[in-house]
């Protein structure tokens, strides 16, 4: 080509571009959305965390009271920071006398300034009972079958179903919660056989004795039924050995873009889920003194295992969580400059935008799909021995012929069918489908009484 083809090609401005954007230094690089990383637990690691609050109110802030877009179960809770709303909420009020009014009756006041555009302890008594931690859930189902899962603590998966008035489901019933009834019904078995020595007087265990082996048994289902798996934000600050703030730790500069880069995503759950009770139900109140957060100082323990899952999910066991050594205004933390470090606080919180979309690509939490259904059940057999568990009674097999037929084919419907002639060398058995998922209930094995605290951050632990 000569020089004077290639001028007159370079008339043409389009020559310059990558038609299919292949020839790009933006397209030579990996680009991905942001995400929270897990909160790691770790040997002899000690952090402060700043646990996100926000308001949520019960009722529509325009009139004070409740109607069909705010109530009790739809609240009014804005992604601002806490002081922001109440702040918003204030200046409103200022100016509407039926808000105003609603709001002094009922936190019990009779007088309120609204006046001052600055957040007052008067504020506070206003809008505390209103402040809670900033929890996002999401419906899962959690599923541990290694031969499926390909991991030893199991998975979670997203679950959404629709209920009706009386709380059933509405619509076809997905596979796995018939699983889960499948299990409940072969573990009441147990539990019955082991009440029947309670009863006879052969076991002498005590209550607490007896509601722990009751709660051991129901934990070997391998699969679950729906409930939230809750998680909060915080802001992590590592500390030394005395709780103190760690000086390699860079706030000069603590701005909202700091912030971001120091928030974790914590599970809402055992050990940490009652320290924060404490806050709630007013055990920590007078260290409770920041409205935009709850402040915590986590201690992980000094020996262990940090080289197995097995060893990190007992270092995540034993970490504890207690109410601040030190608040954030001391010497030791931040002294001074705390004032500022809460300002960047809520500038972040006033300014993150789809905060729950970065959320739940934090959770790395897939969707129950029907691959998943199909694939639980192909897996099924690998936890059950539906032949040889002595658990398995004819009413277990005719109480969940269904999942009993897809899960175990020929093998199934053998059992079955020696049922339904007479000639089954199964127990009859004890079971009461309702009975079974009543008592079910009663052990709880998400409720703080039954947590045993082991989860740990996922990356923390190798999961696949």
């Amino acid at each position: 080509m000569t020089r004077e083809e290639m001028l007159e090609k370079m008339q043409d401005a389009s020559i310059g571009a990558s038609k299919l954007s292949m020839r790009s230094e933006n397209a030579q690089k990996v680009h991905r959305t942001h995400r929270f990383p897990r909160l790691r637990r770790e040997l002899k690691k000690k952090s402060k965390l700043l646990v996100f609050a926000e308001l949520a109110l019960p009722f529509n802030p325009e009139s004070g009271e409740e109607d069909a877009i705010y109530n009790s179960d739809t609240k009014f809770r804005p992604t601002f920071s806490a002081t922001t709303t109440a702040l918003m909420l204030k200046a409103k009020a200022d100016t509407n006398d039926v808000l105003k009014n609603a709001l002094m009756r009922r936190a019990g006041k009779t007088e309120w300034d609204t006046s001052s555009e600055e957040f007052t302890k008067e504020d506070w008594e206003i809008f505390g009972k209103y402040r809670v931690p900033r929890i996002f859930s999401l419906p899962v189902v959690h599923i541990n079958i290694p031969a499926f899962t390909k991991s030893d603590f199991g998975r979670d998966y997203e679950l959404r179903v629709e209920y009706d008035d009386n709380g059933e489901i509405v619509g076809e019933v997905p596979g796995v919660l018939k699983v889960d009834k499948l299990f409940k019904d072969k573990l009441y078995e147990e539990v019955t056989e082991y009440q029947k020595t309670i009863d006879s007087g052969l076991c002498k265990d005590t209550e607490k004795q007896q509601k722990e082996a009751k709660s051991t048994i129901y934990r070997k289902n391998p699969v679950s039924s729906i409930h939230p798996m809750n998680s909060v934000l915080a802001i992590e600050l590592p500390l030394t050995n005395k709780y103190e703030l760690n000086g390699e730790f860079e706030y000069s500069d603590f701005d909202s873009k700091k912030v971001q880069q120091s928030i974790v995503l914590q599970k809402y759950g055992g050990n940490f889920s009652v320290a924060m009770q404490k806050f709630l139900d007013g055990s920590y109140e007078a260290f409770d003194t920041h409205f935009d957060f709850y402040v915590l100082d986590m201690g992980c323990p000094t020996e262990g295992d940090p080289n197995t899952n097995e060893g990190k999910m007992l270092i995540g066991k034993d970490t504890t969580y207690e109410k601040s050594a030190f608040d954030i205004s001391s010497p030791q933390i931040f002294g001074d400059k705390a004032e500022s470090i809460i300002a960047a606080v809520r500038e972040y919180e006033d300014t993150v935008e789809d905060l729950e979309s970065e959320v739940r690509r934090s959770l790395y939490t897939p969707i129950y799909t029907e691959t998943v259904e199909s694939q639980m059940y192909e897996s099924l057999s690998t936890v059950l021995d539906i032949e040889n568990d002595k658990y398995v009674t004819q009413k277990v097999l005719k109480d969940n012929s269904e999942v009993i037929t897809i899960a175990f084919g020929a093998k199934g419907i053998a059992l079955l069918d020696d049922i339904e002639c007479g000639v089954s060398n199964k127990n009859e058995g004890e079971l009461d489908s309702d009975a079974a998922k009543n008592d079910a209930k009663s052990y709880d094995l998400d409720s703080a009484e039954f947590a045993d605290d082991t989860d740990v951050a996922l990356d923390s632990v190798e999961l696949a």
